[in-house]
């Protein structure tokens, strides 16, 4: 069953996601799991608000942070978040199928997620702090996608500049071009 969302699919309507508010958006904010199990075909994700306070920083320590690529809008899939419907781009759901399959036991951080994308405000206060969160980050997951044109950079990045590469050099730029 695909869970790409199309004039043509018939479903029972599930209930549409809305983010609980953060009590304090400027020093809050929201962590999720990723279910190891579909549910109705879909993907399923646990989400909820994390109040940080001087005591709490350990949360650095044991939460991954993703940063990957957007994609057109136009290519949506229906995941459930707290047993509710939402649309996610589709390089986000195949991060999300892997890290069903390999890090349901991790605590994540995304911010298409975690953040209330309809809530200017909270957008706002925390996209500013989006820059601390990474580099605090115990882990961050970098996604590129699954286009093979970016294999050579996404090879590049998880060695660094100093290591033997088994890409040469042009092929490397080339995907970097192609990212």
């Amino acid at each position: 069953m695909s869970e790409h969302i199309s004039s043509a699919t018939v479903r029972p309507k599930a209930l549409k996601f809305t983010h609980q508010p953060l009590n304090r958006p400027s020093k809050d904010l929201r962590l999720l799991k990723v279910l190891p199990k579909l549910r109705e075909g879909r993907i399923q994700i646990q989400m909820w608000n994390f109040a940080i306070d001087s005591s709490a920083m350990d949360y650095q320590s044991s939460h991954r942070w993703l940063s990957y690529t957007w994609n057109p809008s136009e290519d949506l899939y229906e995941i459930r978040l707290n047993g509710k419907s939402l649309q996610v781009r589709r390089n986000l759901h195949e991060f999300l199928r892997r890290a069903a399959k390999l890090l349901s036991s991790r605590v994540l951080w995304i911010a298409a997620l975690c953040i209330d994308q309809q809530n200017v405000y909270e957008k706002n206060i925390q996209v500013v702090r989006m820059g601390k969160i990474y580099r605090n980050a115990h882990e961050v997951f970098v996604w590129l996608g699954m286009d093979p044109a970016l294999l050579p950079l996404a090879r590049f990045m998880s060695t660094g500049p100093d290591k033997p590469h088994a890409d040469s050099q042009d092929a490397i730029k080339a995907s970097y071009a192609a990212f």
